[in-house]
């Protein structure tokens, strides 16, 4: 009697945990839209989207860890097309430095920033390593963040024993570049074959203000069919947003010879031009403007 009663619990408590299992037991696996979902939040697509808005790509907040993170894991070293590589220019040398190659695995022209020429111009550098974070919708995009890594450290124009870099590119179509940077920028320059160049730097005073020789305030484009409508536009849409005439920016012709702006209209036939903060701004407002030009460009381009 005793294990009758037993072997009946049993089956009673086997037919009890069934009928639990049927009703709840499929709410303990994922969904495969879920799964698809998580997958497709870090391809180079999906990052695209995420950084794609203004606010996110041009302003002086940092990208959040996690989305860095994302970022790298995703695109750094990607066997696909698209994706970001990090090469280093001038290696075992001083001068070594860091080139980002941001390909969006779609045809379209390929765009240069360079910022860090000259070390004390800070936000150039900080703009340009913002840009980094940056993915074009087509074509490709070349940063060189910090070009002058030694002037930089130093906090001054140019490395203590250097020339400077902005004197160092070739002036001609077949010149030379004189030092081993200017030759490993030159080179960039040539095997992408680059169709846009934006060198940033800054002045220390505006150049509205002729007393002195400072060009802060500036776009200083090399002339070319393509290359002058959109100096125009870059001007015209930043001084819309500032009240004193004394502190627009001035749209001046023929970046500096030596330069790298200059050297890339002159030896490869690139639309290119400087860009010029003002110090006497403030740091967050330079590196601001030095992102909206670049995003003009991008945007006059149809990279966005």
């Amino acid at each position: 009697m005793l294990k009758k009663k037993r072997s009946c619990r049993n089956v009673s408590f086997l037919i009890l945990l069934t009928f639990v299992f049927t009703i709840i037991g499929p709410s303990f696996t994922p969904s495969e839209s879920s799964l698809i979902h998580n997958s497709t939040a870090i391809t180079p697509g999906a990052i695209h989207k995420s950084l794609h808005s203004p606010l996110d790509i041009f302003s002086t907040k940092t990208v959040s860890a996690a989305t860095g993170k994302a970022v790298q894991t995703a695109s750094v070293n990607s066997s696909s097309t698209a994706g970001v590589s990090i090469k280093t220019l001038a290696p075992g040398t001083i001068h070594a430095t860091e080139l980002y190659v941001i390909k969006s695995g779609k045809p379209g022209p390929t765009v240069m920033f360079i910022g860090g020429v000259h070390g004390n111009e800070t936000a150039g550098y900080k703009a340009a390593q913002q840009l980094t974070k940056y993915r074009p919708s087509k074509g490709t995009i070349l940063v060189i963040p910090q070009a002058n890594k030694r002037a930089i450290a130093a906090n001054k124009r140019t490395a203590k024993g250097s020339i400077d870099l902005n004197r160092a590119f070739p002036t001609t179509k077949n010149g030379s570049a004189n030092g081993t940077l200017a030759k490993a920028i030159l080179k960039v320059m040539k095997d992408y074959k680059v169709d846009w160049v934006m060198d940033m730097h800054e002045g220390y005073d505006y150049a509205k203000n002729t007393s002195n020789s400072s060009v802060g305030q500036s776009v200083i484009y090399y002339p070319s069919s393509q290359m002058t409508p959109l100096a125009k536009k870059i001007v015209s849409s930043l001084n819309t947003g500032i009240k004193y005439k004394s502190k627009q920016f001035s749209l001046l012709k023929y970046p500096v010879k030596g330069s790298a702006a200059r050297c890339a209209a002159v030896t490869v036939g690139a639309n290119s031009f400087i860009f010029e903060s003002c110090s006497k701004e403030t740091l967050n407002k330079r590196v601001n403007n030095q992102l909206k030009a670049a995003n003009i460009l991008l945007n006059h381009l149809g990279m966005n």
